[in-house]
């Protein structure tokens, strides 16, 4: 859990996204969401 905290963004974000592939993976659903390309595409805040 220190090693979260430390992280930079980046490296939380890219990680954040893969468990979120696997989930869905075992799901069988499949989602690309990218929060800051779905903001910038509605230009809302989410």
């Amino acid at each position: 859990m220190q090693a979260i905290g430390l992280a930079g963004y980046d490296v939380k974000r890219a990680q954040l996204k893969y468990l979120r592939e696997q989930i869905d993976k075992k799901r069988g659903m499949i989602h690309d969401v990218d929060v800051d390309m779905l903001r910038l595409q509605t230009g809302k805040e989410i």
